[in-house]
């Protein structure tokens, strides 16, 4: 878990974020990696926290469930709204 946290957080794996690895040079020059392994690394991190609360917490697992899926949509619309994505 820390890993998968650390190494997003630190710029290391961004080659993992669907999409960023086909991006060409140029394109990449333009985002703001850092800030998007930085997001992504916290992603990873809540996500991870959350499946563990229903591996804990069977019955809340629709619950769960939701927290995980509004978490995904308040990333998403943090990153594209975001002016920091862009260097």
């Amino acid at each position: 878990m820390k890993s998968l946290y650390f190494g997003g957080h630190y710029r290391k794996w961004l080659f993992l974020i669907a999409g960023y690895n086909t991006l060409s040079q140029s394109d990449k020059e333009k985002l703001n990696g850092k800030f998007i392994g930085r997001i992504i690394g916290i992603l990873l991190l809540l996500s991870s926290v959350i499946i563990g609360a229903m591996v804990l917490y069977p019955k809340g697992k629709t619950a769960w469930f939701i927290c995980q899926i509004l978490l995904i949509i308040i990333a998403m619309i943090y990153v594209n709204g975001s002016k920091r994505k862009n260097q």
